[in-house]
């Protein structure tokens, strides 16, 4: 049974069709946090090149090519969209983080209420073949399971998504062979750590099936507490 156990696999395709059908039901809420998630990404090629003007104007002014009132009128524009950006960027992350607490706890919700419900509809066999226990741990880590989900493709995915493609976008208006280059070492990195996930893949599940024995194993016991206390095998236990 054990080796059973660990020889699982996580079935990906699987995993990401139950998440998409939670998910569905919120896609105005996921378009807003991908166009905010946009607008992050975009504000640091802003701020670069906002830098980048300061400097050219900067030498200009050193070279005598514009005028000190010119130059000051640079700056004080440079100052103010760099001020928008800042300030932007600040209720940008606020709304970016409240709207994916709202998704996640609505999603938690929804996979908690249907999966209670379809253990709760299941035979009275596979519940006497089932630890409360595992199930319970089952259940808190789908719900574990759906937020980190979420941040990894909020956070990681969409970030880097949105991040490559404006950086590439900029480096291909300046500099095409750098651009070439940055996709390249993307390119590998991402599969390096999609190669990375699959070895330690057998390891989590391994982990995984260690919980679950070990919460159903703690939970038995305290529902059996009385009979325990009654024997006096606490020390067994």
């Amino acid at each position: 049974m054990e080796r059973e156990e660990e020889d699982e696999k996580v079935d990906l395709r699987y995993t990401l069709s139950e998440y998409w059908k939670l998910i569905r039901g919120y896609k105005l809420i996921i378009i807003i946090i991908l166009f905010v998630a946009l607008f992050i990404e975009l504000r640091h090629i802003l701020e670069s090149y906002l830098f980048k003007v300061l400097v050219d104007e900067g030498a200009l002014f050193a070279a005598a090519t514009i005028t000190k009132e010119i130059f000051i009128g640079i700056l004080l524009v440079i100052l103010g969209v760099f001020g928008f950006i800042v300030i932007s960027g600040f209720l940008g992350r606020w709304i970016e983080q409240h709207l994916v607490n709202v998704l996640e706890s609505r999603l938690i919700v929804d996979l908690k209420n249907k999966y209670f419900t379809h253990l709760i509809e299941l035979d009275h066999s596979f519940h006497v073949s089932h630890k409360t226990g595992i199930l319970i741990s089952r259940l808190t880590r789908g719900s574990d399971g759906i937020e980190r989900v979420t941040d990894v493709l909020v956070y990681e995915v969409a970030s880097v998504i949105f991040s490559f493609v404006v950086v590439i976008a900029s480096l291909i208006y300046f500099d095409f062979i750098s651009a070439i280059i940055i996709a390249l070492i993307t390119i590998v990195f991402i599969s390096y750590s999609y190669f990375m996930q699959g070895i330690t893949q057998r390891e989590n599940i391994i982990l995984n099936n260690a919980e679950d024995k070990e919460r159903g194993n703690v939970s038995d016991i305290f529902t059996n507490i009385e009979s325990i206390k009654y024997f006096g095998k606490e020390n067994f236990m």
